[in-house]
């Protein structure tokens, strides 16, 4: 008769066993070993085939929306697709795996190792859900219909899908899949912390070309001085708002030898607003406040803008055209089916945005080279055949000064001279803000030397800025396959 046993957890981590004793055959049914190489087409041919529920419980999914080539990508796009069929879908993860693992430097960049996977299935409706801190959950189970089970050592991750050497079986048996399900319930599992409060800027802001395209044209401080009487005005019944001008000064960064010179200042935004754009409407109640009234406007939902855009200063650092392109990105992932990625040629951009193409452009390689922004850049194609349009995948706000403590941390260990010669590597694929990349990059000098590095960097500089093999893990592999006594060579399996 056969017996499906479950492991005792050690440590906080569970696993599954299924115990193979005689009899298996007719108590459990069909046993199906799954080599390292086919787990990524069984899972997804077993999910397509899913009838009613799904149920995954993993410890790492290496979501890199970017690379939609990823067999990573395309699990989590088999999921999207079961929920959109009207099949219960469900995600369950660790949220306290390191940030650094096998994967590389190419993982997500997000607060967790499964970040990014929650924001995506999260963004698609899929139910997800994490465990406590203080537990590991280290299962890596897929149940399908309540009948099949998919288990053994696989994570998904582009590691263990396609360079790892994994042990898998998939078991057709409402007992065996019942089991598992029930050992999953059981645990604690939370909802994760929500990715912060945002504001929404209404979409006819965006697409009506007597609002964003035409501040595009070098009115950037009507520009902040709006998005800032949104973020004050969000929450609130009225569409008036009483506003000081000492916080919103402070806020913007506006400075001024004296009040009375700063606040005529403000006033003179604030009659750009009302007079040229017709947003707003004000009145100066008392000394240092102005009552705003802002004008609805219409739209399908808009673009969501963090609350940390303005506490982390990201309202002042950002270049007008960059801001520009922020608000775009965020409103064309919100609607996007395929959300956060989102794609759209530049030309149509400009047409839709009223927003010259050379502004989107400079916008798009500055979110890039702060890593606010990844761009899938399509094939090259032979002249005279039109080329795909390119993937967005807008990226989380981050700290900046965090990011510079960080930075001097790598210094202090590694020394400068190496920590800015990863830099200037990381820079060249247009990824001057990824601390994972560079301290990836300083880890293959340590491991490859210097000259290889700079042969790896050869290669790479012969690259358009938009070709999609100038990236970070195009010069990655380039480093880690290249011979080091042919210099001059391409490394294997990599296209010159």
């Amino acid at each position: 008769m056969g017996v499906i046993r479950k492991a005792g957890v050690v440590g906080g981590r569970a696993v599954f066993f299924f115990l193979l004793v005689g009899g298996l055959a007719g108590e459990v049914g069909d046993v199906e070993y799954v080599p390292s190489r086919d787990y990524a087409v069984v899972a997804e041919r077993e999910i397509n085939r899913a009838k009613s529920s799904v149920a995954v419980c993993l410890y790492r999914i290496a979501l890199q929306p970017q690379r939609s080539d990823s067999p990573v990508m395309r699990l989590a796009e088999s999921l999207r697709k079961a929920h959109g069929a009207g099949v219960r879908v469900e995600v369950f993860l660790d949220q306290n795996v390191p940030f650094h693992d096998e994967e590389g430097p190419d993982t997500g960049r997000a607060e967790s190792a499964n970040g990014a996977a929650i924001r995506f299935f999260r963004s698609q409706g899929i139910p997800v859900y994490v465990d406590d801190p203080a537990v590991t959950t280290h299962s890596k189970a897929v149940v399908i219909d309540e009948t099949t089970v998919l288990a053994g050592s696989s994570n998904w991750t582009d590691a263990a899908l396609t360079r790892n050497q994994e042990t898998n079986i998939l078991v057709r048996s409402p007992v065996a899949a019942k089991a598992v399900l029930k050992e999953i319930r059981s645990r604690v599992w939370q909802e994760p912390p929500p990715d912060g409060e945002s504001v929404a800027v209404p979409a006819e802001f965006l697409l009506n070309p007597a609002y964003l395209g035409r501040m595009s044209k070098g009115d950037e401080r009507a520009l902040d001085v709006y998005l800032y009487l949104v973020r004050e005005q969000a929450g609130s019944a009225s569409t008036d708002i009483f506003v000081k001008y000492e916080l919103m000064a402070e806020t913007l960064g506006i400075e001024a030898p004296s009040d009375s010179r700063r606040n005529s200042q403000i006033n003179k935004v604030l009659r750009t607003l009302k007079n040229r754009y017709r947003l707003i409407d004000f009145i100066r109640e008392r000394a240092g406040e102005v009552r705003v009234t802002l004008e609805p406007l219409i739209g399908d939902g808009g673009a969501r803008v963090p609350l940390t855009y303005w506490s982390q200063g990201w309202n002042r650092r950002l270049s007008h055209p960059a801001k520009s392109f922020f608000l775009i990105s965020q409103y064309e992932s919100a609607k996007s089916p395929l959300r956060p990625r989102w794609s759209a040629a530049r030309k149509t951009m400009a047409n839709r945005y009223h927003i010259r193409a050379g502004n989107i452009t400079e916008g798009i390689t500055e979110l890039r080279r702060l890593n606010l922004v990844e761009v899938d850049y399509s094939p090259n194609v032979p002249r005279g055949r039109p080329r795909r349009a390119s993937i967005y995948i807008p990226n989380s706000l981050y700290d900046p000064e965090e990011w510079d403590r960080s930075l001097n941390e790598l210094k202090a260990k590694h020394g400068v001279e190496k920590v800015e010669r990863a830099q200037s590597a990381a820079r060249l694929v247009y990824e001057d803000k990824d601390l994972t990349g560079i301290t990836a990059l300083i880890d293959l000098e340590n491991k490859f030397g210097r000259a290889r590095v700079d042969a790896a960097l050869k290669i790479v500089s012969q690259k358009n800025p938009d070709n999609p093999l100038r990236s970070l893990p195009y010069l990655i592999g380039t480093i880690k396959n290249r011979p080091t006594d042919s210099p001059g060579t391409t490394p294997a399996g990599v296209e010159p």
